[in-house]
């Protein structure tokens, strides 16, 4: 294609063509072609004298990614919209420093974790809206015998500690239960209690099981977060490690705080003779504030269920989450108190 002068690509839904950059003010299609900018050597909006096949790909191509990261923004706008209407509005992210990111910079680390994650689905896999709304609903009651009351299925007692009960119910035959934990604090505020879960810092900190928790993948639609946690395990036994999904949000207008994970595969964390994979696990937390989330006084309730594939009888298995469950609820209280304290001391170390 030769051109006496230099010409501005266009680009709309039904068509890619090359104009003449001399056409008036007053053209039907200025106005679309001044949306475009596309930095050619030669001066903005412009393409070489002579027109050739490389050079109009190049710029349909950069036109064609403009076209789309509009629509993401668009798209994210929107998404944020709904969630203002709904009341349902978070009020920081685990990863703040994700937050904080200009768009274009979000994009870019998109872009970056797509190529190494080899194209993870977070259509499928990421926690949805209606996923924290259901845990929200069926974890909102404050006592538990009107929640385990309510579920007509076989849960049974398994302990009873002050402001602290425990119940379970069998999942197969395996000797594997889901755990219904229903608990209160009245020296802590519910925002400590939620930042020390999602700070992963924090937790290398206060949790001496804990080898490594990193954040291997995130999601900027929703914030949710792909998460690498690898934990001891008492000898002679094989550390584990856990592959999961990650959200928490705040919902101002009921007073509540959400904390949903669930297992997944992502493929930058295969599996390895090192530690042995958790297949199967997902926890769920609602924490209910008495008056504020900053004031002293909350309930919470955790569901939670894992594989550890053990060959444990499960009367070892009993005595093991009848001592470790009441003691890691008591190390996250006492984290929680200590959290401020913790802040500090980064903050003049740093």
């Amino acid at each position: 294609m030769a051109a006496t002068g230099p010409y501005i690509i266009y680009k709309s839904s039904q068509f890619c063509a090359a104009v003449r950059c001399n056409v008036g003010f007053d053209h039907p299609l200025r106005k679309r072609i001044r949306e475009v900018e596309f930095p050619f050597p030669k001066g903005a909006d412009t393409l070489p004298l002579r027109l050739n096949l490389e050079s109009l790909t190049t710029a349909v191509s950069e036109i064609c990614q403009q076209m789309r990261e509009r629509r993401e923004k668009y798209l994210l706008q929107r998404q944020s919209i709904r969630q203002r209407r709904k009341g349902f509005c978070e009020d920081f992210h685990p990863d703040e420093t994700e937050g904080n990111l200009s768009y274009e910079n979000q994009l870019v680390n998109r872009d970056i974790r797509l190529l190494g994650a080899g194209g993870f689905l977070w259509d499928k896999e990421r926690v949805t809206d209606y996923e924290l709304f259901r845990c929200k609903k069926e974890n909102s009651r404050k006592r538990k015998s009107d929640k385990i009351n309510s579920d007509k299925e076989e849960w049974e007692h398994f302990i009873n500690q002050h402001q602290l009960e425990v119940w379970r119910r069998p999942i197969d035959t395996t000797g594997l239960y889901e755990y219904k934990v229903f608990g209160t604090f009245f020296d802590i505020n519910a925002t400590s209690f939620y930042r020390t879960q999602v700070d992963n810092e924090y937790r290398l900190c206060w949790d001496q099981f804990v080898l490594k928790l990193d954040v291997v993948d995130s999601d900027p639609v929703t914030g949710t977060e792909v998460l690498h946690w690898v934990t001891k395990f008492p000898y002679p036994l094989r550390n584990r490690d856990y592959v999961f999904v990650r959200r928490g949000k705040i919902d101002h207008n009921s007073r509540t705080m959400v904390l949903l994970s669930r297992a997944t595969h992502h493929p930058l964390c295969p599996e390895n003779n090192e530690h042995v994979r958790v297949p199967s696990y997902h926890s769920s937390m609602v924490i209910v504030p008495h008056k504020t989330f900053d004031e002293d006084g909350f309930d919470f309730v955790l569901s939670y269920f894992d594989d550890p594939k053990t060959n444990f009888p499960s009367y070892c298995m009993n005595i093991l989450t009848s001592t470790n469950l009441p003691t890691f609820i008591e190390t996250l209280h006492n984290a929680a108190a200590g959290l401020n304290q913790h802040q500090e001391k980064v903050l003049q170390a740093g």
